[in-house]
């Protein structure tokens, strides 16, 4: 019988140190794995690490998640300003200059093409409609890259000569003014060393254009030259609505 209560206690002292033993386990914190994926460029790495702070796996979990930058994040294009090159100006670019039509800027750009490019301003003046004003307000608009020569024209200056003044005597007359969108052939034949053959080709130019839009396209004409155009029809002709037309609607 003692033989019996023995046995009891000591299979009752060896379960309870199985039940301390398990409890103490418990208690300790359980390991975990934390995996960390780093990527670069043409580069993957894998990082198994054990971990004791739950914490910290999901701080890791959550970095994942975060905005990468990528290289294909573009600035946005800034506007590209206009033409300024008048080595490579469109039509449209160069009708910005007021007194400049369809007409006038193809002349520009096909004396460009013949000259291979402008290397000076007074390249302009040899193109039959553009004088030293309109040459002006064009340079204004545009630049020629690398112009061989800037200067312009120099202006004569009447002081300090030595020619009397002397008031006139002559009679004052009073010219006539035509609209050249309006003007007839004969009217046409008034003005000072107008010909038939140039009064028909200004007629037949103002109907090739549908109207002249500016005072500059009446040079276009055949066998009007710039010289005339300045000194007679510049002065005699005008366009409605063109602010560089000299001459101007007479009051009635």
């Amino acid at each position: 019988m003692k033989d019996k209560w023995s046995a009891y206690w000591i299979t009752g002292i060896f379960v309870l140190l199985i039940i301390g033993a398990i409890g103490i386990n418990l208690d300790k914190p359980q390991k975990q794995l934390e995996i960390m994926v780093l990527t670069e460029p043409n580069v993957t790495e894998i990082t198994v690490t054990e971990i004791t702070n739950p914490t910290v796996l999901q701080t890791s979990a959550a970095a994942q998640h975060q905005p990468i930058a990528t290289a294909s994040e573009t600035k946005p294009i800034e506007t590209m300003p206009l033409e300024r090159n008048l080595n490579r100006a469109g039509v449209d670019d160069l009708k910005r200059v007021a007194g400049i039509g369809n007409a006038l800027a193809e002349a520009i750009i096909a004396e460009r093409t013949a000259l291979g490019g402008f290397t000076s301003r007074m390249e302009l003046c040899e193109i039959k409609g553009i004088g030293e004003e309109l040459m002006r307000r064009i340079m204004t608009e545009f630049e020629i890259p690398d112009e061989a020569e800037r200067s312009e024209p120099a202006e004569i200056s009447l002081e300090n000569t030595d020619v009397p003044e002397t008031p006139s005597e002559e009679p004052i007359y009073y010219i006539k003014i035509y609209d050249a969108n309006t003007v007839t052939r004969e009217e046409l034949l008034t003005l000072p060393d107008m010909t038939a053959e140039m009064a028909d080709a200004i007629l037949t130019m103002r109907n090739n254009l549908k109207g002249y839009h500016g005072i500059y396209e009446v040079s276009l004409a055949e066998g009007i030259s710039g010289e005339y155009f300045e000194n007679i029809l510049k002065q005699r002709l005008y366009v409605v609505g063109d602010p560089y037309s000299i001459a101007s609607e007479p009051d009635t």
